[in-house]
């Protein structure tokens, strides 16, 4: 987990993440972190030049190289719609992983070592992040949601507000799992999978599928680039656990 030390942030994106991540940073500053806001950008012509929560839309995102290393980006392009481009976003702007903040905000429970989230991760108020769990570049955990014991999370994963899930689950790179979802133990939620809001998940979701209802069942299937299935191989490769 990387925090930049000197606390100089720039949001990537100007919808309701971005409210969401002013709000973190705030909560931060209040708990005494040394941090600010310096700006947003977004490659909607249309805010260039506005404020949004009190700070600037200065241009689009290819504008980072405008700042220095001092400077840090957080990721707050994230919703359900969006997760087929958040992936696409950060290689197409060529910005350094490296370069990408990690936000937690200070009412969030925190079980792990820092090594155990993944860089340009987002972890929102009254999220819990149990013993065991391992999370990987660019999640996004939203309000009061538990990720149980055990879990690995790929990268550019999306939970929203309520969720929760059991021990040993593995939920796969660009999955959505829907607010107030339960999922079951020893699961695994492929990659691009779909969780709609409320869904109980009680058997495995194959890669691209999307499940709704109590139990799940399958409405829909999107395809899955191999790329993606290669990235969550590896990921699990790297955090191996009782459900490989």
């Amino acid at each position: 987990m990387k925090s930049n030390q000197s606390g100089k942030l720039v949001i990537l994106g100007g919808g309701h993440g971005c409210h969401e991540v002013i709000a973190i940073v705030k909560r931060q500053i209040d708990s005494g972190r040394d941090c600010k806001v310096v700006g947003i950008l977004d490659d909607n012509p249309s805010l260039h030049g506005k404020s949004i929560g009190g700070y600037e839309v200065m241009g689009p995102i290819s504008d980072w190289k405008n700042f220095d290393s001092s400077h840090s980006f957080v990721h707050a392009i994230g919703t359900y719609s969006s997760r087929f481009s958040r992936r696409d976003i950060v290689l197409r702007s060529e910005i350094p992983e490296t370069r990408f903040e990690t936000l937690i905000d200070p009412s969030a429970v925190i079980l792990v070592d820092d090594e155990s989230i993944g860089m340009g991760s987002i972890i929102h108020p009254g999220a819990v992040i149990s013993v065991g769990v391992k999370i990987a570049n660019f999640v996004v955990v939203s309000a009061n949601s538990v990720i149980g014991v055990d879990n690995v999370v790929g990268s550019y994963s999306l939970f929203a507000s309520g969720v929760s899930t059991s021990t040993n689950v593995k939920v796969g790179c660009m999955a959505f799992v829907g607010s107030g979802a339960s999922v079951a133990p020893d699961l695994e939620l492929d990659c691009l999978s779909f969780v709609a809001v409320g869904t109980v998940v009680l058997s495995n979701v194959d890669a691209g599928h999307s499940v709704i209802g109590n139990p799940g069942r399958s409405f829909g299937k999107v395809d899955v680039p191999e790329e993606i299935s290669e990235l969550w191989r590896a990921e699990k490769i790297r955090w191996p656990t009782p459900l490989n």
